[in-house]
């Protein structure tokens, strides 16, 4: 593949993110594409100092958790229940591989809970209707993110506003199915394979536009004779 600066890179065993390190988001968005048959329009880099601030101009973020998490490595100390998460604290905890022993699986997990709370945080709390808050949170967003040529204020402005109808029980959150354990790989330490049937399957439904989780159907209600003044409750 070619970077942005039109380097080669020929392909060779390594990790997914290693393609950042070799190649910046240009690599990444190449390797992707590649690997997925998935299209990617557009690329938008959101780093710390971003994420903090977007986290505080959305006035927190409600997480619930079950249990205590600690982390030493992050400075993460959640005692299990509900906390509204400030811009560090949400950063401590979407970062967070050492909680328990899923490492990175697990941060993903949280990542994925934390974004869901961040849809009804947004959608719920009205922010995508208000023009004045909206806009502080575009801001918040504008001022130190990184993203492709082709991507512009207007198309993010664009974004928020057809995100209004969206909810966390409409949004659905996947991660690309893996092979257990993981393996080593020279110069790359543990590494965890793709199922690659599984994964197509996948990306299938993402080129396809089809919904990625199939929910059963409800069982219909069967009638029954019993007169209601008999129910109790």
């Amino acid at each position: 593949y070619t970077d942005a600066a039109g380097k080669r890179h020929p392909p060779h065993p390594r990790k997914l993110n290693a393609a950042y390190a070799e190649g910046g988001p240009s690599l990444t968005v190449r390797t992707v594409e590649q690997l997925t048959g998935v299209h990617v329009d557009h690329y938008l880099e959101v780093d710390f100092t971003s994420f903090m601030k977007t986290v505080d101009v959305i006035g927190g973020v409600k997480i619930c958790t079950a249990r205590p998490l600690k982390d030493d490595h992050t400075g993460l100390d959640l005692p299990a229940g509900t906390h509204v998460l400030n811009g560090g604290q949400a950063l401590q905890y979407v970062r967070s591989r050492h909680v328990d022993g899923t490492s990175d699986l697990g941060r993903i997990q949280r990542q994925q809970r934390f974004l869901a709370a961040v849809v009804h945080q947004t959608t719920a709390g009205g922010i995508l209707l208000n023009p004045v808050r909206f806009n502080r949170v575009a801001g918040a967003l504008l001022g130190s993110v990184r993203a492709d040529h082709g991507l512009d204020a207007a198309d993010l402005v664009a974004l928020g506003r057809a995100m209004n109808g969206i909810t966390p029980a409409s949004s659905e959150f996947a991660s690309v199915p893996v092979v257990l354990p993981g393996v080593p790989l020279k110069g790359s330490g543990s590494t965890l394979r793709w199922d690659h049937a599984r994964a197509e399957r996948l990306f299938t439904a993402l080129r396809e536009d089809r919904p990625l989780t199939h929910r059963p159907k409800r069982p219909r209600a069967t009638p029954v004779e019993v007169d209601p003044g008999r129910i109790r409750v």
